[in-house]
């Protein structure tokens, strides 16, 4: 009986159960981004505490979602493309609707920068480390967009150093890029770089740079305070250097007081106002300033500005103006000179200006005789009466001095003056005049005749007419055509004394087979001091025997045509 009652009781309430649902209970939420904005058809997916696979939804415009399940202990993953992939654990308890409220999912890219500000200076090259990780449910494509402030270069490279364009991740996967940026040279202040990746969504990392000016000093000076003197031109050496990390084209401004004459110059000479330097290249400059005779006895300023590729680089030469003096002197590395009479004589002379002052040089000559004749040139050979030397400056100069004929071997003494503005200096200065020296050839006929296979003997006299020794005079045939031979005799005359006469014999070997007719022999008679040239002409004949025997010949044929003729003429 009580078997039966409790078999009855058990099949009532399995009735009940199946008569009766499970209630369910509505599990509801809203996926929004960062900023607020509804997400539309992420995925909610909700899985029990062990795992096991629950429910699953899709947000609709609103971002809005739907779930019924039971109560419980869920985890619910969300997702959607573009978006990170969230996991919320949540219980569900007792009732029949249960709101999750705002879930917001972040951008599936996130972009790590190893620095959100720094502070740089004008033209810096920065690279910084970038770490890019895909947090997202899906494998996401981007493009790389970078903007940033005028004049700027930015761009994204690999560790390998290609330029990234575009690139994807998959889940979960992380890559590391290099972010090279280079500010502009002529901005200050505040400046933002922002690395985009756009995909299904729109990823942005700003930078934020804090500019310093530099000093970009693009020129230079050993000396920046430097003394200047009334009437003098001024020079500076500068250097001018490309400090702007590329090849550019640097421009210079130079502004100088009212009044003055400035400019830059290269080392030879040429003005410029600009220069083509490569990246860290060197140039060496001069700035000319002429400072007027009327400029006050003050403190100066030359203004000189360097530019390009959008940075600047200002150099200032501060110039103390005093009046100066010249202080004039004059030297020669050849004081006394030797000369013979009817010649030119050339004295080397340097005039230097050590003064503080410019000053025109006024150049004049005492104590030589009037029968000599001077001037001064330039070492480059042009007529000078008065030269202008700046302070420090030194010129090279020559005095010519033409020496009269006629003259007896004596030493002439006298004084080269030079007159500057405020000073003058002299220095003694001597020819030594040698005994003239007159060569003179007896011989007047120059012409030998001779025949084939024959020699021949030429002789020339000579005679020294100067009032001083000839010395190392010889006699020399050139040039000498094939199959003469020619030898003199003596070889050399080391010393001819005034009023003496030498006489050089030439033999003279006509060679077998050289053919008739007439050959020049070019001669040079020179000694110290002196140098003749004359030609000697040889006539060479036939030999005598050959002329006979061709006479004999020819009787011998005529007799023999004679004797056919009247043998057998009539006939």
């Amino acid at each position: 009986m009580q078997k039966l009652v409790f078999i009855l009781v058990l099949v009532i309430l399995l009735s009940i159960l199946q008569v009766v649902p499970v209630l369910c209970i509505t599990v509801s939420g809203r996926i929004v981004d960062k900023y607020g904005n509804p997400i539309k058809d992420a995925i909610i997916e909700a899985y029990t505490s062990s795992g096991v696979f629950a429910d699953k939804a899709k947000s609709d415009d609103k971002g809005e979602f739907y779930l019924g399940l039971d109560k419980g202990v869920y985890v619910f993953v969300i997702y959607a493309r573009g978006y990170e992939e969230k996991r919320i654990s949540m219980e569900i308890k007792t009732g029949t609707f249960v709101r999750m409220g705002e879930i917001t999912l972040d951008y599936a890219y996130y972009i790590y920068v190893e620095a959100d500000s720094i502070a740089v200076k004008q033209g810096d090259k920065i690279s910084l480390q970038v770490s890019i990780t895909n947090r997202g449910h899906y494998e996401e494509s981007v493009n790389v967009v970078i903007v940033k402030p005028p004049n700027w270069n930015a761009r994204l490279l690999s560790p390998k150093g290609y330029e990234v364009k575009g690139f994807s991740l998959p889940p979960g996967g992380s890559e590391n890029f290099i972010l090279e940026v280079e500010v502009a040279r002529n901005v200050i202040g505040n400046y933002t770089v922002e690395l985009i990746l756009k995909g299904t969504t729109t990823v942005v990392k700003k930078i934020v740079f804090d500019v310093e000016k530099r000093e970009w000093n693009i020129l230079s000076a050993q000396y920046t305070k430097v003394i200047g003197y009334k009437g003098e031109e001024l020079t500076v050496d500068l250097i001018a250097k490309n400090t702007l990390g590329s090849d550019a084209i640097i421009d210079f401004q130079v502004v100088a007081p009212a009044g003055w004459d400035a400019r830059l110059e290269t080392k030879d000479g040429k003005t410029i106002r600009s220069l083509n330097l490569k990246s860290g290249e060197e140039y060496e400059l001069v700035l000319h300033a002429f400072i007027p005779e009327g400029a006050e006895e003050k403190t100066y300023n030359i203004i000189i500005n360097a530019s390009g590729l959008g940075a600047s680089s200002i150099l200032n030469i501060e110039v103390e103006v005093r009046q100066g003096k010249d202080d004039l002197t004059v030297e020669s590395s050849s004081p006394f000179v030797e000369t013979r009479p009817g010649e030119k004589v050339s004295i080397p002379i340097k005039v230097s200006n050590r003064g503080t002052a410019p000053t025109p040089v006024t150049l004049t000559v005492a104590g030589l005789p009037e029968s000599f004749r001077y001037s001064f040139r330039e070492t480059g050979g042009a007529l000078i009466s008065k030269i202008f030397l700046a302070p420090g400056e030194t010129r090279s100069l020559i005095l010519e001095i033409s020496v009269p004929y006629g003259l007896e071997p004596q030493s002439i003494s006298f004084l080269l003056k030079v007159q500057g503005k405020y000073s003058s200096d002299t220095l003694e200065l001597g020819i030594q005049i040698l005994g003239e020296i007159r060569l003179r050839i007896l011989t007047e006929n120059f012409y030998v005749t001779t025949t084939v296979g024959s020699r021949v003997k030429f002789t020339l006299r000579v005679r020294n007419n100067g009032n001083s020794p000839i010395t190392n005079l010889q006699l020399t045939a050139y040039d000498v055509p094939g199959g003469i031979t020619v030898t003199i005799d003596p070889n050399l005359v080391v010393s001819l004394p005034s009023g003496e006469e030498v006489t050089f014999t030439l033999t003279i070997d006509i060679d077998p087979n050289l053919a008739p007719g007439f050959y020049h022999v070019p001669l040079r008679l020179e000694a110290t001091g002196v140098r003749v040239e004359r030609v000697l002409e040889v006539e060479v004949k036939p030999r005598s025997e050959y002329f006979f025997f061709g006479l004999v010949v020819l009787l011998i044929v005529l007799l023999v045509v004679a004797y056919v003729w009247r043998k057998y003429g009539k006939k």
